[in-house]
């Protein structure tokens, strides 16, 4: 509880400090302490050890959403896309109407380019959370994304070859286009902009 209220006092280090010391009271058996603390470590960049933590936690109550949420939020800071989904999902399933899970996943599928995916996350998240700072950053990429979506589906495919009288012939300067540069041409598009960070989260009552 001392961890908690400094916490929303803002003042970090002393959070740390007795969020680190239930942990040591409780041996690490108590979860929601490993769950705030992995979320301060979180908030302050270093997702290495809130991965840890969140592990140790989940390993004593899988069914904590919590646990699952902050999982989630370190993996995607690791660049372990395919894992994070994994928890943000269980988050999910454990707590639906939460509207941050929702952030946690959009910014997991802006990572690996699964645009229906980040689409459904968007418009969820946009019931949940109508109107805010967070709810105009999420219109916005959801705007930008539907803009490319659009563009794309606009453009020629690949494989299609524009209709001519005569067949064109290959200049003799020109190398054929290997596999790996098609797919680096195909994938130049920028991605949409990331979503804010998340908000620090609350301390549980």
């Amino acid at each position: 509880q001392e961890g908690s209220a400094y916490f929303n006092l803002k003042e970090i280090a002393a959070a740390e400090e007795s969020m680190r010391k239930s942990v040591e009271l409780s041996s690490g058996h108590y979860p929601e302490a490993l769950f705030l603390l992995a979320g301060l470590l979180n908030n302050t960049n270093r997702p290495s050890e809130a991965e840890t933590l969140s592990r140790q936690g989940v390993a004593i109550d899988a069914a904590s959403w919590h646990g699952h949420i902050e999982l989630a939020r370190a993996l995607s800071a690791l660049k372990q896309p395919e894992e994070a989904e994994k928890s943000a999902i269980q988050a999910r399933n454990l707590k639906p109407e939460n509207p941050q899970i929702y952030l946690i996943l959009a910014n997991i599928h802006i990572q690996r380019r699964d645009y229906a995916a980040l689409l459904k996350d968007l418009g969820v998240y946009l019931k949940l959370v109508p109107a805010g700072p967070e709810a105009d950053q999420a219109r916005k990429t959801q705007e930008v994304l539907q803009a490319e979506m659009q563009k794309a589906q606009a453009q020629p495919q690949p494989n299609e070859q524009p209709q001519s009288n005569e067949r064109e012939q290959p200049k003799s300067n020109e190398q054929p286009r290997s596999n790996e540069d098609e797919q680096s041409h195909q994938s130049s598009e920028p991605d949409p902009s990331w979503l804010p960070p998340l908000p620090p989260p609350q301390p549980q009552q």
